[in-house]
């Protein structure tokens, strides 16, 4: 399914595909908060689908908080609800500066590539076909020495919008929130401990079979929505892994530097 079309092909129910179109304009900047959407009528013509069609994809995109529907006036793109908090930040980024740790990233690849059924179903996208995504490779660096090597997978989409950004220096995080009007919320990880060699050894100045730590996150924005897969390997000497104390923001492994 491409981002404006729906395809009865598909297993996905078509209010489910219906939902996914409307929130893709939402999250790619496209409607911004206090516009209003088309009438249930005009997406009906838009789409070929049926009202019933349209009310389930709205009310559940009313659910998880990206719109309201107002009696008498339609359905308005919410703003960010976190607006003015202070969130604990889940990014590598943030964790350093809140350490007054000196940071710095440097961009070593960046490509398009074919998503799977994994990556599909981790960003919300399960029984689509194969898709173009992006995938952006960086170093990360504490105190100039290479502490994480990194992987962001994006739909093709994000990664387009991403392209206008300072990609080795501003964290991922910010730049979603950027283009989308929403943060991060969350970021659902598994880890465990590998052992390096070749490319990944090089890069991070150790020695092929030693120990580290590999993380896979998938971190959602505000509204429950998957924006990135992130595949990253942790130097096993900087790095330790701790459980967050509460789960109602980050339901994540926390990184925290080994020495502390």
């Amino acid at each position: 399914m491409t981002l404006n079309s729906i395809n009865r092909e598909l297993s996905t129910p078509i209010y489910q595909q219906l939902k996914l179109i409307i929130q893709d304009q939402i999250v790619l900047g496209d409607w911004v908060p206090g516009m209003l959407l088309p009438t249930e009528e005009e997406l009906c013509d838009i789409y070929k689908v049926s009202r019933t069609t349209v009310r389930m994809a709205l009310n559940d995109i009313a659910r998880d908080g990206l719109v309201n529907r107002i009696q008498g006036k339609g359905t308005i793109v919410s703003a960010s609800q976190r607006k003015g908090e202070k969130l604990r930040r889940l990014g590598f980024s943030d964790l350093c500066r809140s350490q007054n740790l000196p940071i710095k990233s440097v961009l070593i690849s960046q490509e398009i590539i074919e998503s799977n059924e994994e990556l599909n179903g981790f960003l919300g996208l399960a029984h689509q076909s194969p898709s173009p995504m992006w995938r952006f490779e960086r170093l990360r660096y504490i105190m100039d020495e290479p502490a994480v090597i990194t992987a962001t997978v994006v739909r093709k989409e994000i990664g387009d919008k991403m392209l206008d950004y300072d990609l080795s220096n501003l964290s991922f995080y910010k730049i979603y929130e950027n283009i989308s009007g929403r943060g991060v919320v969350s970021n659902d990880g598994v880890i465990k401990a590998i052992s390096v060699s070749g490319r990944e050894a090089e890069l991070l100045h150790v020695e092929e079979g030693s120990a580290h730590l590999w993380f896979r996150g998938i971190a959602f924005l505000e509204g429950n929505i998957p924006i990135e897969v992130n595949l990253s390997i942790f130097h096993g000497e900087k790095f330790s892994f701790q459980k967050p104390e509460f789960y109602s923001i980050d339901r994540s492994p926390v990184p925290k530097l080994a020495q502390e």
